[in-house]
């Protein structure tokens, strides 16, 4: 026999607001700023007229940035991704409610990578990955702290050398 809140959750399949529900968070999700801004300072990197950047550290600090300040809703989101596979509309509204393909794309046709689409899909894999780590991975049961930022830059720097962006 179920409890109670277990015949709720179960119900909740059958709610019709169930959709309206997730419908309305990846709204939300999706205004939410994109980060744009750590694939921005790869731009930044070679433009000499900003000045020197450093790609890898400014996107590290991003993601501790959202790290800090939107932990809860960025797993929200990931527990949203699991309950929508079979609404293509309501995924991809997820899916590109963090980070924007076609923003990170431009970026490394700029420093003229082999494949820009494929690099930048890629890129955009790595910073999930590494979000999706610290939310609920391994690294989640570690204490945030100074040392995140740098630990975060070093798989990103790593990709931006291998694909010839640094």
């Amino acid at each position: 026999m179920h409890s109670p809140i277990g015949r709720l959750i179960s119900s909740w399949n059958f709610l019709p607001v169930r959709r309206r529900t997730i419908s309305a968070l990846a709204r939300h999700f999706s205004k939410q700023p994109h980060c744009t801004s750590c694939t921005g300072h790869v731009r930044l990197s070679t433009n000499s007229a900003r000045g020197p950047s450093d790609p890898a550290a400014l996107t590290a600090e991003y993601l501790d940035d959202l790290l800090s300040h939107r932990r809860h809703e960025l797993i929200a989101r990931y527990a949203l991704l699991l309950e929508t596979p079979r609404d293509s509309a309501l995924h991809q509204l997820l899916e590109g409610s963090l980070f924007s393909l076609e923003k990170a794309r431009p970026v490394f046709e700029t420093v003229g990578v082999d494949n820009p689409d494929v690099s930048a899909a890629n890129f955009l894999s790595l910073l999930e990955g590494l979000i999706f780590d610290y939310c609920l991975g391994s690294r989640s049961r570690d204490p945030h702290s100074s040392e995140t930022v740098r630990q975060l830059r070093i798989p990103i720097d790593i990709y931006l050398h291998g694909v010839g962006v640094l």
